[in-house]
């Protein structure tokens, strides 16, 4: 019979027990993986003389450091493909009066540079310079003789005509395919291919549309270390530069909408040459909605690469603040072989993709990604891209609002998480299909 007076355990074993237990907490807790911990963001926000809106991120890792980078994001209304292109590339080219030297050729001495970006939204011009009083002062005297005064020359004109990019044709072929105008008119742009679009540019053309582009200044960008003299300099700087630039004034409706009507190649051409896909997607809410992109891509990216019919494979996200949207290629081999993906259309299902429905597919890709970030967080590089191209300026999502919740929306993001942004994200309906041809 039970003695309830009687211990249960001796002390000797009761002891023992207690050392057990508290090893084996201490086991668990050292071997669990530990949450990381992301550079936090100090964040300072002013408008230039203009009224045009500054944003400046730094954080404590870049104290000492001379890099600076700045972008200064437009919202020109006209956003015919090839004039964009001619303007932001004849930019970079020789644009500065009595001087037969690219602009980067001129700033490299100063270890500077420049770079552009756009898509059907929006225009940028990135620059990167450094910090130090002997190399910042030049810097900023050369850039602001190229932003307020460039020359759109003739010769190059002559060379950018000259450029041929597939790339670019290819990438404005899935646009259309994707966004049908709201008006048609002979005039629209999405009626036209790229080629037409580019032999009908002139360079008066040109010179026009850099007044637009100044006079729809949305925001810029620093990001980098700077001490108190050297955000003067910047600061005074960023006011010359923009005397007679402005703001964009409010957005006007857009020109184009969602394609409601999905076209897929069919099986055979779905595995010949190269191939891209497209979807268009709904505006970013959160740092969780951008966090389910990464992850999904890398999923279907990785997925394409290990299929032995793949030579490679690229995915390609444009986060403009209303009409974004997602593209990747896949160059197929000669073999024809089943695809692991039975259709293409496979790496847009929530309901069967693994990463989705599979814990084991989800935890080791969410490790993966939380790795990597924990890399390309502490770059000033990388800063500068998510403040323009993924929390662009008109985005729900601000640089601010990233910088001081994406710590706590990777600690809190679960598999639940992935699949309810991916199903709000996806305009499944928009889902297209369509051959690149050389």
């Amino acid at each position: 019979m039970f003695n309830s007076q009687k211990p249960l355990f001796s002390k000797p074993v009761l002891a023992g027990i207690m050392i057990f237990s508290t090893l084996a907490i201490w086991a668990l807790n050292s071997t669990a993986p530990k949450p990381i911990s992301y550079p936090k963001m100090a964040i300072e926000t002013w408008q230039t003389d203009s009224g045009i809106p500054v944003v400046w991120l730094t954080q404590d890792d870049w104290k000492g450091s001379n890099k600076l980078n700045i972008a200064l994001s437009f919202n020109a209304p006209d956003h015919n493909p090839a004039l964009t292109d001619a303007t932001l590339s004849m930019m970079l080219d020789d644009p500065l009066p009595l001087i037969s030297s690219t602009i980067n050729q001129r700033l490299s001495p100063l270890t500077a540079s420049v770079s552009s970006g756009y898509n059907h939204e929006g225009q940028t011009l990135y620059i990167t310079a450094n910090s130090t009083t002997s190399f910042l002062k030049p810097t900023l005297n050369i850039l602001t003789q190229w932003l307020t005064h460039p020359m759109f020359k003739a010769l190059s004109f002559y060379r950018w005509q000259r450029i041929n990019d597939p790339d670019l044709s290819a990438l404005f072929t899935m646009q259309q395919a994707l966004f049908l105008p709201v008006s048609r008119s002979t005039e629209t742009p999405a009626e036209k291919s790229y080629a037409q679009l580019k032999k009908q540019v002139t360079r008066e053309q040109v010179t026009d549309y850099y007044h637009q582009l100044t006079q729809h200044v949305s925001r810029i960008t620093l990001v980098g270390n700077m001490d108190k003299a050297t955000k003067q300099a910047v600061i005074a700087s960023l006011n010359r530069i923009t005397q007679h630039f402005r703001r964009t004034p409010s957005l006007p409706p857009l020109s184009f909408k969602v394609n409601p009507h999905s076209h897929v190649l069919g099986k055979e051409e779905a595995q010949q040459g190269l191939t891209q896909q497209g979807i268009a997607l709904r505006p970013l809410r959160s740092v969780q909605d951008w966090i389910s992109l990464q992850l999904w891509g890398a999923n279907i990216i990785d997925t394409l690469n290990k299929q032995n019919t793949t030579q490679y494979a690229q995915l390609n996200f444009i986060l403009s603040p209303r009409l974004p949207w997602a593209w990747w290629r896949v160059q197929h081999s000669q073999e024809t072989k089943t695809l692991p993906l039975a259709h293409m259309k496979d790496a847009i299902n929530t309901e069967t993709l693994p990463s989705v429905t599979e814990n084991k597919h989800f935890n080791p890709l969410f490790t993966s990604f939380q790795q990597q970030l924990n890399k390309r967080s502490h770059s000033p590089d990388w800063w500068i891209k998510m403040a323009t191209e993924v929390t662009p300026p008109n985005s729900a999502l601000t640089p601010s609002d990233f910088a001081k919740h994406y710590q706590n929306a990777i600690d809190t993001f679960t598999q639940k998480n992935y699949q309810a942004a991916l199903k709000y994200l996806f305009i499944t309906s928009s889902y297209q299909e369509n051959q690149v041809t050389p």
